[in-house]
């Protein structure tokens, strides 16, 4: 028995998917016309199948991050990535190549009458974790501001995104997994067929081996589970299993589908989901957050911070007693946080000063102001009263006072 991802025929309002969707925190597959226009999907994909001469052609020299098998992953050309899928008996997976700036690197290089290869769908606009640009340029006043200046700015070759494009041969896949810090994501086909399996955020706990404990063993891959529970093998540990003790009841509320050529599927804040490729099959996939997911974003760097925390518990105890102690192990947690997942407080308060000052997109694809402010108000609230907060670098704080600040000049009366 699985659960059911809603397939829908029409490209909806944003109205309809905040309300029905994005709101209520839910997956939704959403149709191929929403994306038709692309160049990406008329250039690289043709009847359902990857055009990889294209490929090659446009971007064969670029380096690109490629997995073979279990393989460690290591950098190679992408025509040699091309070669390597098309003929290894292994599955190659080209994962998180960042083609939006492949794309304008090449372009001001070589070919400025090159078309992006696509356009942020407007249902996704109200993007804070790609909010790239630059700190001169006003306030957008349209969708897709963010993809407007990268079709321009030379400046977008240094930005930092959670942008990617994905190419897997037939049986290359993305194990079970939570996007970074509980964001959305949304991906769509260019080519080629994905099977999903998605876990809802109250099911989290027991997709662990340990239920109670939140940094025990994840699930492998969803078929090696389903192999083990039919064996037998899962239940309580101290009752003599593997582990696991709530798959039997999770398995029974899977949301599985499978996505076609053309699709974009929306994938919710916190929902653990694992990506099989049933075909040779490249995606465009986008890593993203706002107000909506905000708040589930910080709880979850908080657990990130308390379990780095601890895990230094070594550390904290070598240095406790000397001078400045603290300071220098909260600023050895950050380091480790960022190191893990990219960003730590410093990166999440940028990224919401950012999204104040410059808002990604036209107030139509984002929800309402009172809401955005009351959401980032509470969890200012909630950091000044942690316990690191001492000690946290003056950097961090002075982002969550302009954070502060900027939301004051948001709410003031006009005189």
């Amino acid at each position: 028995m699985s659960y059911v991802v809603p397939v829908l025929d029409h490209v909806p309002s944003y109205d309809e998917f905040y309300r029905d969707y994005l709101a209520p925190n839910l997956p939704v597959m959403l149709p191929a016309a929403m994306v038709a226009s692309w160049p990406a999907i008329q250039r690289y994909g043709h009847d359902g199948r990857i055009d990889w001469e294209a490929l090659c052609a446009d971007f064969g020299d670029h380096q690109v991050p490629v997995i073979v098998g279990s393989a460690e992953r290591r950098s190679m050309a992408l025509r040699d990535a091309i070669h390597l899928l098309r003929t290894s008996s292994e599955p190659v997976y080209i994962k998180d190549w960042h083609l939006v700036r492949s794309s304008r690197t090449d372009a001001h290089a070589r070919d400025q009458s090159r078309p992006f290869p696509y356009v942020t769908p407007c249902l996704f606009a109200d993007d804070w974790m790609n909010n790239v640009t630059p700190h001169a340029r006003p306030t957008a006043t349209y969708a897709f501001a963010s993809d407007a200046w990268l079709t321009q700015s030379t400046e977008a070759y240094e930005a930092d995104d959670f942008r990617f494009c994905y190419l897997g041969s037939r049986g290359s896949y993305t194990p079970l997994h939570r996007d970074v810090y509980t964001s959305y994501s949304w991906s769509t086909n260019i080519a080629g067929r994905k099977r999903w399996r998605l876990f809802a955020p109250d099911d989290a706990r027991w997709l662990r081996q340990f239920p109670e404990r939140r940094t025990s063993a994840l699930a492998s891959r969803y078929a090696e589970m389903e192999q083990a529970f039919h064996a037998g093998k899962l239940g309580a540990y101290q009752d003599g299993y593997e582990g696991w003790p709530g798959w039997g009841q999770v398995r029974e509320r899977v949301y599985e589908i499978e996505q076609e050529p053309g699709q974009t599927i929306f994938v919710p804040s916190n929902w653990y989901h694992e990506v099989e490729n049933l075909t040779d099959c490249m995606s465009i996939n986008h890593n993203w957050c706002n107000a909506m997911n905000l708040t589930s974003m910080y709880d979850a760097m908080e657990a990130e911070v308390e379990d780095v925390a601890q895990a230094l518990d070594d550390v904290r105890a070598m240095l406790a007693g000397q001078p400045a102690w603290q300071r220098e192990f909260t600023h050895l947690v950050q380091q480790v946080v960022e190191q893990d997942a990219g960003w730590a407080w410093h990166g999440f308060w940028a990224m919401v000063v950012d999204a104040l000052r410059r808002p990604p997109c036209d107030p139509t694809y984002a929800p309402a102001p009172a809401y955005v402010q009351s959401t980032i108000e509470a969890l200012l609230e909630r950091f000044r009263k942690r316990p690191d907060a001492p000690w946290l670098a003056s950097g961090v704080h002075d982002l969550a006072s302009e954070a502060s600040a900027t939301l004051s000049l948001m709410t003031k009366p006009p005189r």
